[in-house]
């Protein structure tokens, strides 16, 4: 079974997004997948006719938008792959999301060069929202120098000791392995944890700064313990893998250790936000994205389902191939 079997690239509208094509056309031909290469006119309403109706020529500017697309990649259709292209006219998150449900796709890739005008101050770039709404795995492209990934960090959920978090840090970690045996990438494993209300420990009535260190020394080696029994059950002997345990939170320490392995790709989860809970709060993917220069890659944790079973039989299948 395939993971990525109907790729979506939304496609830079400066043409500054080849990379992205490049790693999108490469996971194509890898996994074998059907790749839908869109462009967005945000000025245009989304129901502005693309084709024309009844005889009548479609907006001026989703002709030239429809031709720059063909241009783009026609470079790519010649070395054998089928690309197909569309216009969206409309919020570009909210077209692409629509797109994704309308037509099926099973993975994102949009390019996102980390500028920041005022719109994008005000309200978001469209891969903030995506990585909160977008019902499958999310791929936000930052490179514009390369297309490939030669350190992946895998931040693994929060919080592991139940069985939907479980489902999530095993789709991460299966789409982690996935990419780096791709990518001949190095992996960098790394679970972070805190209390729920670590502020509160020092309040505690009696407990001394040595039981405070104990109880923090006790809940770390468990964090260990648990990271240690989870990676056995991935086929990773291949790979060049590395691991972490950290104490803190998730969304300081994950850009800090980016940072620090000069991470090409981060693999992360991500909680299903609601329009106005994004207005009033950012979410760790989002402060992660926002911190970070590398390409990060979201799941969200409420559609671990719909890729769980293709990526982990793609993982078992790739690790047992003869090489």
């Amino acid at each position: 079974m395939k993971p990525f079997s109907n790729i979506l690239l939304a496609a830079d509208s400066t043409w500054g997004g080849k990379p992205a094509l490049r790693r999108a056309v490469r996971l194509a031909r890898h996994h074998q997948s059907r790749l839908t290469v869109a462009g967005i006119c945000e000025t245009l309403h989304h129901e502005t006719p693309v084709t024309g109706r009844e005889g009548a020529p479609a907006h001026p500017g989703v002709i030239q938008l429809a031709r720059d697309l063909e241009t783009f990649v026609q470079p790519f259709r010649r070395s054998g792959i089928d690309i197909n292209t569309r216009v969206l006219c409309g919020i570009p998150h909210v077209e692409i999301i629509r797109d994704v449900i309308q037509n099926r796709h099973d993975f994102v890739i949009i390019s996102d060069q980390k500028k920041f005008g005022i719109k994008e101050t005000l309200f978001g770039r469209p891969a903030e929202h995506l990585i909160g709404q977008c019902p499958c795995p999310v791929l936000v492209h930052r490179s514009t120098r390369t297309d490939r990934s030669r350190r992946i960090l895998a931040a693994l959920w929060p919080n592991p000791f139940d069985e939907e978090n479980d489902a999530l840090n095993a789709v991460i970690m299966n789409l982690a392995v996935t990419l780096a045996r791709q990518e001949n990438a190095t992996l960098h494993v790394v679970r972070t944890w805190k209390f729920k209300d670590e502020g509160s420990l020092r309040g505690w009535e009696g407990l001394s700064w040595g039981q405070e260190a104990e109880i923090l020394h006790t809940a770390d080696a468990s964090q260990r313990a648990w990271l240690e029994s989870f990676l056995k059950g991935y086929p990773v002997n291949d790979l060049k893998l590395r691991t972490d345990v950290l104490h803190g939170e998730a969304a300081q320490l994950i850009p800090e250790l980016a940072k620090q392995d000069k991470a090409d790709l981060i693999v992360m989860g991500a909680l299903h936000r609601s329009v106005l809970a994004e207005f009033f709060s950012v979410s760790t993917a989002q402060h992660v994205l926002s911190q970070v220069d590398c390409t990060v890659m979201t799941v969200l944790a409420k559609d671990v389902a719909r890729v769980s079973t293709a990526l982990e039989t793609s993982v078992v299948d790739a690790a047992s191939a003869p090489s």
